[in-house]
């Protein structure tokens, strides 16, 4: 009896991963350059899951865009600077943008912010840092070399809870 259940769990993995392998070989085949890719990438990571109120802590913006003979993504950076971005309740204190990393096709900038959150209302909850909208368009090279701009798109980089912490 162990036998036929672990058939069936065999037979099943297969069938679920076979559609998957096939895909993935039909993917590798085709030209690189054909193949679709994310203009824009981005995380955040927090230095913090849980803050007092008026404590400061990090909170770094790292993005990937993509840059090639052809096309490259430019993204609207002037709202990720620490002047304008806007991450209400909290408060962005102070923040600095790193020199960016080339890596193959792919261009890596970073932002670290630091922020606190102020107010008696957050006391013991769970506080989200919104969600942020980065836009971008994409630059096209004619044959001639001129750069033709696309239209602006945006890259949605979800909210995330911080716990705000009671004072006792």
């Amino acid at each position: 009896r162990p036998m036929v259940n672990r058939r069936w769990f065999v037979f099943c993995l297969l069938l679920l991963t076979l559609p998957h392998a096939v895909w993935a070989m039909s993917v590798s085949a085709q030209n690189a350059e054909t193949m679709e890719v994310d203009a824009l990438q981005c995380w955040r990571r927090i230095g913090a899951n849980a803050v007092h109120v008026g404590e400061r802590f990090a909170m770094t913006l790292t993005c990937a865009v993509v840059e090639t003979n052809e096309a490259r993504a430019v993204p609207d950076l002037a709202w990720l600077e620490p002047e304008t971005l806007t991450v209400s309740p909290f408060e962005v204190l102070e923040g600095q943008r790193y020199q960016d990393i080339v890596r193959g096709s792919r261009r890596f900038f970073q932002y670290r912010y630091e922020l606190r959150i102020i107010g008696e209302d957050y006391f013991g909850l769970d506080v989200e840092l919104p969600a942020l909208e980065i836009r971008y368009r994409i630059e096209r090279a004619l044959d001639g070399g001129a750069l033709v701009e696309g239209r602006e798109s945006t890259y949605f980089l979800p909210a995330e809870s911080v716990r705000v912490l009671a004072l006792v």
